[in-house]
């Protein structure tokens, strides 16, 4: 199943504080008040901070709808009041997506990404990082929410866990966060699997604000 993703850079900067109430003024004004339709399944929009600027990943139609509806109603002349600035696009792409396995394996690397709830985070923390145990239940992790991301883009549950390679190769855990009135446990986490993946996509917790992101390090 082939799907377009939709890359929309903007030149406003925001601090990660902000993302969440800009990205509900924004899909109110673009959806004309509409919210997105909850039956449809993760990522949808997922809007992000690069190097500090606003950068938006969303999927077929409704990528399309936001950017032909930011486009084509100048919303981004429209001043969003969280922010208190114009919005101001500097480059918008779109590029082919489809999901098979490969005969190699390639390494991604995984930033701010939150795997855990606290009881979850608590059984990693109490298991031996030198015989392999963290990364074994890190794994567990990883694989759920790259298993929920292939699912949307077409793949069946069945073939993901019969032809799957992964391999966690190194977790680093950053410091603790109290974000959106959440204590929130970020790693970055270096992998390698055997499906190619699209860059800055979120997988994880909060991945629609920017957590997770996906990059290609080969």
């Amino acid at each position: 199943m082939k799907h377009l993703i939709s890359y929309i850079h903007f030149d406003n900067k925001l601090n990660i504080k902000q993302l969440r109430d800009f990205q509900e003024s924004l899909v109110y004004k673009v959806f004309d008040g509409q919210p997105i339709n909850k039956s449809v399944t993760f990522p949808t929009i997922q809007f992000k901070l690069f190097e500090k600027n606003l950068f938006v990943v969303a999927f077929d139609d409704y990528g399309l709808m936001f950017i032909d509806k930011i486009i084509n109603r100048d919303l981004s002349s429209v001043s969003v009041d969280v922010i208190n600035q114009e919005l101001k696009i500097k480059k918008v792409y779109v590029k082919n997506y489809e999901p098979a396995f490969l005969g190699t394996l390639l390494e991604y690397r995984i930033d701010n990404y939150i795997p855990f709830h606290s009881a979850s985070y608590v059984n990693f923390r109490s298991l031996d990082p030198h015989k392999e145990q963290q990364k074994t239940y890190f794994r567990r992790f990883v694989k759920r929410h790259l298993g929920q991301f292939m699912r949307m883009a077409g793949m069946s549950k069945d073939e993901f866990n019969e032809k799957l390679i992964l391999e966690i190769k190194e977790i680093e855990e950053k410091p603790t966060r109290l974000l959106y009135n959440m204590m929130l446990k970020p790693f970055s986490v270096t992998c390698r699997v055997n499906i190619m993946l699209p860059s800055y996509v979120g997988i994880g917790r909060l991945n629609k604000f920017g957590f997770g992101n996906i990059t290609l390090t080969d």
